[in-house]
C-alpha cells in the first residue's frame, strides 16, 4: 500500500525552483552543434559494379520469395 511522501524541505524546495527556472528556458544553442541528421548525413561511396551485382543478386532472391509467398530464410 502506498505511504505519504515526506514533507519538501525548504532546501529541496529551492533546489525545485531552480530546476523549473532552468526547464523552462530554451536551450543554449552552441554554434558547432549539429542536429543527429547532420551528423548522419554524408556522402554515400560510389556503388562499384561488384556491389551492385550483388544488390541486384538479393533483390531478386527476396523479390521471387516474396512473389511466390514463400518467406526467404537466411541462414
Amino acid at each position: 500500500m502506498a505511504r505519504p511522501l515526506p514533507d519538501i524541505t525548504p532546501e529541496q524546495e529551492c533546489e525545485l525552483a531552480e530546476l523549473e527556472e532552468l526547464m523552462s528556458k530554451p536551450p543554449i544553442e552552441h554554434p558547432s552543434s549539429k542536429t543527429l541528421t547532420e551528423i548522419m548525413a554524408r556522402p554515400l561511396p560510389d556503388i562499384t559494379p561488384e556491389r551492385e551485382r550483388e544488390l541486384a543478386e538479393l533483390e531478386e532472391f527476396f523479390g521471387r520469395n516474396i512473389m511466390s509467398g514463400g518467406t526467404p530464410i537466411v541462414k
